[in-house]
């Protein structure tokens, strides 16, 4: 049973929750109305956005599975299964682009990528090579979702750096190596499909170019944007960057309504120690962004996450263990601690909220509010439900007036096997 301080706090978020949905949220005139839902009742992969809906990846058995709009299937392949077997595990974590004529798997662990044709089979390989103008860069593999880009039989990868120089020194040569990677262009990798990088080219936002060293919310993503350029969305960056074959175009986007934390509040990260110990923390406690795309060629969606309290106190015996590890004298892996994962709860239970953008106007948001999921991904638009497709009386519907979205962190309270795509009209 929780105790009563433990009740308190929850009903304490849930009225919070409530005042900035009613009074912070409520500025812009159209709504986000659930409209409908279709569930797959078993665990499909990771899913990710395509030309013709969307697709899952799962890694585990080698399976990618095209659905329309929909929800419906279109196609199924599983890769070929003698070659997939000689590389189990490699492709848990695979990036994947899909062709009208062949599939490509970029395997994580061995730097290649992998050609398929649409039955599954295996047909070439190629070295990801990623030496550019002498420096070697590394292709950001976090989590799901992963944004395979592919125009003009161009890969674009997010990619990056090692640890910077003077990661691992004083806490004056931290900051100074810090201040450098955020100051240097180099975020966005072209390859061509032989896995040369042909060239490098984005900066992080001005917002990690100031006084401020922000590394617990540094990520970011990069996505199509017209016919022929690629945006970039970071996690603490109002502004969305829009490259033009490499070069530096224009920006769209305003600040989430919602955000509440204004940025000189935003946490200073001063020494490698103090990173360690409270990246967590201010990621839980800070505002920031987490999913933005293209859809329906006139839309970018984005969602983003308000900071909460992180309440979640350390024991004295895990802050030694980890000044210990730090410090080179406890060796091997630093095992997380219960305290570890019940930040990651708590980052999971932060609100989100959703921002859509008519990219004729892209400066002014026509929906930014709260959504009931934990860290929306959007899929895709179109302008009609499920429900409505075989209703003759249903009047049609303006172009690209329904959301697709799913929640990145699966799965549905209680059902630890099921994924949910939620319909939302605007």
């Amino acid at each position: 049973m929780p105790t009563n301080s433990q009740c308190f706090q929850l009903l304490f978020r849930a009225v919070f929750f409530l005042t900035i949905q009613l009074f912070f949220c409520s500025c812009t005139l159209a709504q986000l109305v659930l409209q409908d839902s279709v569930s797959f009742e078993s665990h499909q992969g990771y899913l990710f956005k395509t030309t013709k809906g969307f697709a899952a990846y799962d890694g585990l058995n080698g399976i990618i599975k095209q659905f329309d709009l929909k929800g419906k299937l279109i196609q199924s392949t599983r890769l070929d299964s003698i070659f997939y077997a000689k590389s189990k595990g490699s492709f848990q974590g695979a990036i994947v682009w899909i062709k009208n004529d062949h599939l490509i798997l970029l395997n994580t662990h061995k730097y290649q990528l992998d050609f398929f044709n649409t039955a599954g089979d295996h047909l070439y390989s190629k070295k990801l090579r990623s030496k550019f103008k002498g420096d070697r860069y590394f292709v950001q593999f976090g989590a799901p979702p992963y944004y395979a880009i592919m125009q003009d039989n161009i890969l674009y990868l997010e990619i990056k750096k090692d640890n910077w120089k003077g990661y691992n020194g004083s806490s004056s040569a931290f900051r100074n190596g810090g201040k450098k990677r955020y100051a240097e262009p180099g975020l966005v990798g072209m390859f061509n499909l032989n896995g040369k990088l042909l060239h490098v080219f984005g900066q992080y936002d001005p917002i990690y170019r100031g006084e401020k060293l922000l590394t617990y919310l540094d990520d970011y993503h990069i996505g199509l944007i017209g016919e022929d350029s690629v945006f970039i969305q970071f996690q603490l960056g109002d502004q969305i960057s829009i490259y033009h074959k490499g070069i530096s175009k224009s920006s769209i986007g305003a600040r989430g309504d919602c955000f509440n934390l204004d940025e000189d509040k935003y946490y200073d990260i001063k020494t490698r120690s103090e990173e360690l110990e409270n990246n967590p923390k201010h990621s839980i406690n800070t505002p920031h962004y987490f999913d933005g795309c293209v859809v329906g060629n006139n839309f970018f969606v984005r969602s983003y996450a308000i900071g909460i309290e992180d309440t979640v106190q350390f024991t004295a015996e895990a802050l030694i263990a980890k000044q210990q590890w730090l410090n080179g004298t406890l060796k091997g892996c630093l095992i997380r601690g219960k305290q570890d994962f019940q930040q990651a709860k708590e980052y999971r239970s932060k609100p989100c909220f959703i921002q859509i953008f008519d990219l004729n106007n892209p400066q002014t948001p026509l929906f930014d509010g709260p959504i009931n999921l934990r860290f929306p991904i959007c899929l895709g638009c179109f302008s009609t439900v499920p429900s409505q497709i075989n209703d003759s009386s249903q009047k049609p519907a303006p172009a690209c007036n329904v959301f697709l979205f799913t929640s990145y962190f699966r799965a549905e309270h209680g059902q630890p096997d099921k994924q949910t795509i939620y319909y939302y009209k605007l």
